[in-house]
């Protein structure tokens, strides 16, 4: 599925790879030994070369959340791994921010100074949360500062991280578990399943560790190949791969889907009950959905498609990029209508069936690549495009949505506000 739109760039703002033979040979070394899905593997691979990124795995007992964890730590973070204190916090319902984030110096409080210092997770350039669904409120509200803002305060002072990636594990069938609050899986970019291995997959794992090498422990087998600063540089230049305008219009377009498109649900209170069953647009995507957070999930997305035209040696990012990662950027912050949920096993398979294969890939790429063409035509003066945007707009309601922001832009101009700021866009 192709959307071009020229995209103009310096050579010298370009990606140079460089590191990603080296990362490469790291991910092969990895996968060689801890067994999986082949899609799962690369959301992996992507979340690792993805800055500041925050990766959420969940499955059962002994389907190798946390090997996975401290093997990446240990190829490619080999000077985080090699500390005596790791940036590891195994969380339970009893510790607060001070058992995780902080560390008080009791020497110094008993002669009645507070000494407050960050623990080696917060400012790690490697994070790693263990059983997070075992947090209380006290704990996640620290958390959510750490994730939002890369930072934690503590009485004016402020700890810093540096540029990272975070992963965590839960089990969701764990009795242990909390509620994770809303704002802090919204903060999660990425959720993925790890499923218990096929017949096939546990016996190549159990003969390469009882067989052929007799080492029990996956981590034992791995070399440390690379170090933070040679991830960081990685990440720069994961940075530099260029984002096309039709792709951020895309994902707009998707956004606006799952919104009604007669009512800013957005704006509603929770006694206010939408006529979905009497609605012209009942076959839409939005009759299925509840809500969708705000544009991070489209953020999320943007920065893991990044790392994934990184990972493939291309410059740019392409739409199956955006697709490929979009189930696992926004499964989580999507409400579903309770019907339509209790049909999946969970909402990565709604949208990989749902949002991608049936509505997305059969129905609407084709009118949304042209509406995108159009209307960033039309932006530019071209009144053949805005006519083809208008006759587009008559046959999908997202273009119609489309199209009345683009008519009303366009009629109303500048308010006085924006007059008053000097311009607008």
């Amino acid at each position: 599925m192709k959307a071009e739109t020229k995209v103009e760039t310096a050579t010298a703002d370009l990606p140079t790879f460089k590191n990603r033979q080296l990362f490469l040979k790291g991910l092969q070394l990895i996968f060689s030994w801890w067994k999986g899905d082949p899609e799962i593997k690369e959301m992996l691979s992507i979340s690792l070369l993805t800055k500041n990124s925050i990766t959420l795995l969940s499955g059962t007992y002994g389907t190798g959340k946390t090997t996975f964890i401290l093997s990446v730590m240990k190829v490619f973070f080999s000077d985080v791994f090699e500390q005596q204190v790791k940036p590891i916090a195994r969380i339970r319902d009893t510790l607060t921010e001070f058992d995780i984030l902080l560390y008080i110096d009791i020497a110094k409080l008993r002669q009645g100074v507070e000494h407050v210092e960050p623990r080696p997770i917060v400012t790690s350039p490697f994070k790693f949360f263990n059983e997070l669904q075992r947090g209380n409120p006290r704990l996640y509200n620290a958390l959510l500062s750490l994730f939002a803002e890369k930072e934690v305060e503590y009485r004016g002072r402020v700890f810093k991280s540096q540029p990272f990636v975070c992963f965590c594990d839960r089990n969701p069938h764990d009795v242990a578990s909390h509620e994770i609050p809303k704002a802090l899986w919204d903060r999660l970019d990425a959720h993925l399943y790890i499923k218990v291995l096929e017949v096939t997959e546990n016996y190549e794992l159990l003969t390469q560790k009882y067989v052929k090498t007799r080492t029990q422990q996956i981590i034992d087998a791995l070399p440390k190949l690379m170090t933070s600063k040679d991830m960081m540089e990685i990440w720069e230049d994961v940075d530099k791969v260029v984002v096309p305008e039709s792709v951020t219009l895309f994902l707009a377009l998707l956004g606006a889907s799952f919104t009604c498109a007669k009512v800013d649900r957005s704006v509603t209170e929770p006694k206010f009950r939408l006529p979905c069953d009497q609605c012209q647009y009942k076959g839409e995507l939005c009759f299925k959905v509840r809500e969708v957070w705000g544009v991070r999930w489209m953020e999320s997305t943007i920065r893991f498609a990044k790392a994934r035209a990184w990972l493939y040696g291309r410059a740019i990012v392409s739409l199956d990029d955006v697709l490929f990662v979009l189930p696992y950027t926004l499964n989580h912050r999507l409400v579903l209508r309770p019907e339509v949920e209790s049909a999946y096993p969970n909402k990565i398979e709604f949208v990989k069936k749902v949002v991608i294969e049936e509505v997305i890939r059969k129905i609407k790429a084709p009118v949304w690549i042209q509406a995108i063409k159009a209307y960033i035509e039309a932006q530019k003066g071209n009144k053949d495009a805005e006519n083809e945007l208008r006759q587009l707009a008559e046959r999908d309601v997202v273009v119609f949505k489309l199209w009345r922001k683009y008519e009303e832009e366009s009629k109303s101009g500048l308010s006085e506000f924006e007059k008053l700021l000097g311009g607008g866009r």
